[in-house]
């Protein structure tokens, strides 16, 4: 801190700096709080104020009134806090320089993180405690987010290693009996067990696939190429994909707005993004059931409404459902990962569009997704 290293080597200001010395001062960014030595607050430059948002007077009444009231004042928490701070730095000793860190509410009620030191020093000939802070709440974040990512880093190396075995010992046991009875064993049972070997490795494969898209969304690595797509023809050619032979037809009612309109997404990632959520929605219907498929325009954004009449999705489990590996208690019997639903949050916040989900047990569930997008008329 540029002023506190200063006054480390000057025990005493003289008289005739004061002015210049005030005015320098007001002309840092780092707070410069002066208190005498009966509590009262010399000196209070702008930076100090824009970091408290108050006023020298309005801490110093405020600080009075503290006092006279033995600390029992009903006040704003952010303007106590702030008085707080500045008595416990008059009270306490200082015969050397203190630096510690502390967590504050500023005046628009936020947290914030100050880095701030106190100093004895003389200043116009009389004992008097310099105080310098700076806000280091940004800083603060920053290290936090990180500490966030390393421990999702680690649940989900640990997740991951915990779902790979399923498959591994699927792969494991089916090869095994391979070896020992492939003489013994009828040509269709041999072909059971390679079956069940080849959908082993699918499923490490697929699980292998989201997790990789997990991880290269978390470090910001996934490309984000939107163009041109003719949404109605995307959607019919994917629904087309993913169920041949027009078997669709049959359980999803496809319906969209508007045919002749070219919207600007990501091709890649609204695919990965509406086959986990139609996937779903077929998975957790009943047979026979018909899932909703709805596609419109509004307000400058695209929507997407996927309905189905399954299940639904238990009030508690659904804070957590976009978060990796977690399923609801209610679908652990079904096949699955519980990556689908955390794979499209994180392309939704991509495309920098929200994605919602109401649901009611035993009649079904309903996720809209809301993409931002600059929409041109096709010719």
């Amino acid at each position: 801190m540029v002023f506190n290293n200063l006054l480390l080597h000057s025990k005493q200001i003289k008289e005739e700096d004061l002015c210049l010395t005030k005015s320098l001062m007001n002309c840092v960014s780092e707070a410069i709080i002066i208190i005498r030595s009966d509590g009262s607050i010399l000196y209070f430059n702008n930076a100090a104020s824009c970091l408290f948002g108050y006023s020298c007077e309005e801490l110093l009444i405020h600080i009075g009134l503290l006092r006279k009231a033995k600390g029992k004042l009903s006040s704003t928490s952010c303007l106590l806090a702030a008085s707080t701070l500045l008595i416990q730095i008059h009270q306490d000793s200082c015969t050397v320089p203190q630096y510690q860190e502390i967590k504050l509410l500023s005046k628009n009620g936020e947290e914030c993180w100050l880095d701030y030191s106190v100093k004895a020093i003389e200043f116009a000939g009389k004992p008097a405690k310099l105080v310098t802070a700076v806000d280091i709440t940004k800083y603060k974040q920053v290290l936090e987010r990180e500490k966030e990512l390393v421990q999702n880093r680690v649940q989900l190396v640990s997740m991951v290693s915990h779902e790979l075995r399923v498959p591994l010992n699927a792969i494991s046991f089916c090869t095994n009996l391979l070896k020992r009875h492939s003489d013994d064993w009828s040509k269709k049972k041999i072909q059971e067990y390679v079956n069940r070997l080849q959908k082993g490795v699918e499923m490490l494969s697929l699980l292998i696939d989201e997790v990789l898209i997990i991880g290269r969304a978390e470090a910001g690595k996934l490309k984000f190429d939107p163009k041109p797509l003719n949404i109605f023809q995307f959607c019919r050619n994917l629904l087309a994909e993913l169920y041949p032979n027009e078997s669709y037809q049959n359980s999803i009612n496809f319906r969209c707005q508007d045919d002749c309109l070219s919207t600007n997404l990501d091709r890649i990632m609204l695919q990965i993004i509406l086959t986990n959520l139609l996937e779903n929605a077929l998975k957790y219907s009943p047979s026979g059931g018909i899932v909703d498929f709805i596609v419109y325009h509004q307000d400058g954004k695209v929507i997407f409404r996927i309905k189905d009449r399954g299940i639904g999705i238990l009030p508690g489990d659904r804070e957590r459902l976009f978060e990796p590996f977690y399923r609801g208690k209610n679908v652990e019997d079904l096949p699955g990962h519980g990556l689908g639903l955390a794979i499209v949050k994180k392309l939704v916040d991509i495309h920098g569009g929200q994605i919602t989900v109401e649901s009611q047990i035993g009649v079904g569930t309903e996720f809209a997704l809301a993409l931002p997008t600059a929409s041109i008329a096709l010719p």
